[in-house]
C-alpha cells in the first residue's frame, strides 16, 4: 500500500514505514514536505492508496486543502492527523472531505489500520469522537424518516459504522465484494445519502446502527 504523507519533516512517514516493517506489512510512505510536492506526486503516481495530512502544520488552511484534494483526486481518501479531536469539529472535517481522523498520539499501528480502512472505502473515527448531539444538515434532512433495512443490510451497516473495510465485511458475513457493494448502494438509497460518511452519520443519529 502506498501512502502519501504530507508532513514538513517527514517524521510521520518514517515512523509509519518502521511500524509497518515491524508488523510484517508492506507499506510505502511517500513523504511530501510541501503542497506542490504532494500535488506532483498525486498527479504522477496513480498507485497512491490514500493520503495522510499532518493537521498540526502551522499556517496551513487544512479545510481548503481537504476540499481541493477531494475535488482533484476523489479516488484518494484523506486522513487528517490532529493534536486533539473536538467533537464539535468532526462533522466539519468530514464535510470538507476527510475520510478519517486520527490523534497524533495514537500508536502508529492504529494509524496504519485507519489508513487501510479508508483505502478500502471505509471511514475511521477514534472512539467517542462523534457526538450524537451535533446538528448536521445531512442528518436533519432525514431525522423524521425511519429507514427500512433488510436483516443483511443492517449487518452491513453495523460493520460499516464500526469502521470495517469492505474486505473485512465480506469475510465476516461470507459475502462477495459485489454483493456487499450492492447492499451499500441500497443502504445509501434508503438513507437518502451519497456516501459512507453521510450514511454513518445518519444511521447513528437515527439509531439504525
Amino acid at each position: 500500500m502506498k501512502v502519501l504523507s504530507i508532513d514538513p519533516d517527514s517524521q510521520i512517514a518514517s515512523e509509519l514505514e518502521r511500524q509497518a516493517c515491524a508488523l510484517g506489512q508492506k507499506v510505502l510512505a511517500l513523504p511530501a514536505r510541501r503542497m506542490g510536492e504532494a500535488l506532483a506526486r498525486l498527479e504522477c503516481d496513480r498507485e497512491i492508496a490514500c493520503a495522510l495530512i499532518d493537521g498540526r502544520i502551522a499556517g496551513l488552511d487544512h479545510g481548503a486543502l481537504l476540499q481541493m484534494l477531494a475535488s482533484r483526486f476523489p479516488l484518494v481518501p484523506v486522513v487528517l492527523v490532529l493534536a486533539r479531536i473536538e467533537r464539535e469539529a468532526v462533522r466539519g472535517w468530514l464535510a470538507r472531505g476527510a475520510r478519517g481522523l486520527v490523534l497524533a498520539t495514537m500508536p502508529r499501528g492504529d494509524i496504519l489500520r485507519a489508513l487501510r480502512i479508508v483505502a478500502e472505502g471505509g471511514v475511521f473515527l477514534p472512539p467517542g469522537s462523534l457526538d450524537a448531539n451535533i446538528a448536521d444538515p445531512v442528518v436533519d434532512a432525514v431525522r423524521h424518516y425511519q429507514p427500512q433495512f433488510t436483516p443483511r443490510q443492517r449487518e452491513v451497516l453495523g460493520l460499516l459504522a464500526q469502521g470495517h473495510e469492505t474486505r473485512e465485511i465480506c469475510l465476516r458475513l461470507g459475502l462477495s465484494q459485489g454483493t456487499v457493494k450492492n447492499h451499500l448502494s441500497a443502504i445509501f438509497r434508503e438513507l437518502r445519502v451519497k456516501n459512507r460518511v453521510q450514511a454513518v452519520l445518519c444511521a447513528r443519529r437515527l439509531g439504525a446502527c
